[in-house]
């Protein structure tokens, strides 16, 4: 949840706490109580105690605390297939463990945070850029109401020498 929304609410006194998770991992893998919120503002909580979490680089490798990779998950709570998709549920059941494509990591404490989806990042210069990062830079401006990265393919331009 975006931190302004996490600050909104608050301010108002409404207390919130945040789970993590998706149709595959039914119902969540993580979860932020309500009394953790303030402490740990944008973070979608700790491992929920029916998973286990691991997040790996890109080498497959798993990663220490603040290292942002990709999120994997294990338990009983995991579904058990792409229904007639036998090639979707390969590419992201493998070992036991679900390839969510969400982007995240962990803090010192074990407080999963959020970062992106792994298809949406864009490599800048050798440097990993996730639109939501860009969203929070341009909603953070005073002049910007409301902002949206949106990539698109952008096909090289032949150039005449």
């Amino acid at each position: 949840m975006p931190l302004p929304l996490i600050e909104a609410m608050r301010g108002k006194g409404i207390p919130m706490g945040q789970v993590y998770g998706a149709t595959e991992t039914g119902p969540y893998a993580t979860n932020l109580r309500a009394a953790e919120a303030a402490a740990k503002a944008g973070s979608a909580g700790q491992v929920a105690l029916h998973c286990e979490i691991r997040i790996i680089g890109t080498d497959d490798r798993d990663l220490t605390a603040g290292e942002a990779g990709e999120i994997l998950i294990r338990g009983g709570n995991l579904f058990l297939e792409y229904w007639r998709n036998e090639a979707a549920t390969r590419d992201a059941l493998r070992g036991g463990w679900h390839y969510t494509g969400d982007i995240g990591y962990f803090d010192e404490d074990g407080y999963m945070f959020l970062v992106d989806r792994k298809k949406e990042m864009i490599i800048v210069g050798g440097f990993n850029v996730y639109p939501r990062e860009i969203d929070e830079v341009l909603t953070n401006h005073a002049s910007v109401a409301e902002a949206a990265a949106v990539g698109a393919e952008v096909a090289e331009a032949a150039v005449d020498a």
